[in-house]
């Protein structure tokens, strides 16, 4: 194992006392295109947080295509039932809040009536 990691990394040199790596050179800028596989650690609300302003715009967008933006926007490959469950988590939120923005307006004309009622 250390051997392959050895060759792995050119700018570090392995420290066999300490069992641990010292770095050599530092380069700050790569340019590998890694994937990373985080599926699990990912969750639903988390993605859906992150398009929520692109489901309010685009409610029809298909599930395929949001799982696509996912891989090219976070480098994350995710599966289609989380994005499935992202958009349905997205959507709720969007027209729960509607009800209750909404539902704010029955008690404001109530109290618009009960007080205007007086000055007539």
């Amino acid at each position: 194992m250390i051997s392959g990691l050895k060759k792995m990394t050119p700018n570090a040199s392995w420290m066999s006392k300490e069992k641990t790596f010292q770095i050599k050179s530092l380069v700050s800028e790569h340019n590998c295109s890694m994937v990373f596989k985080f599926g699990s650690i990912v969750t639903y609300k988390w993605l859906g947080k992150q398009f929520m302003s692109e489901i309010i715009e685009k409610p029809k967008m298909s599930v395929r295509k949001m799982k696509a933006k996912v891989s090219t926007t976070f480098n994350i490959n995710v599966s289609v039932g989380q994005c499935r469950n992202a958009k349905k988590f997205a959507l709720q939120e969007i027209e729960g809040s509607l009800i209750e923005h909404y539902g704010r307006l029955w008690s404001y004309g109530h109290e618009i009536l009960r007080t205007t009622l007086g000055l007539l």
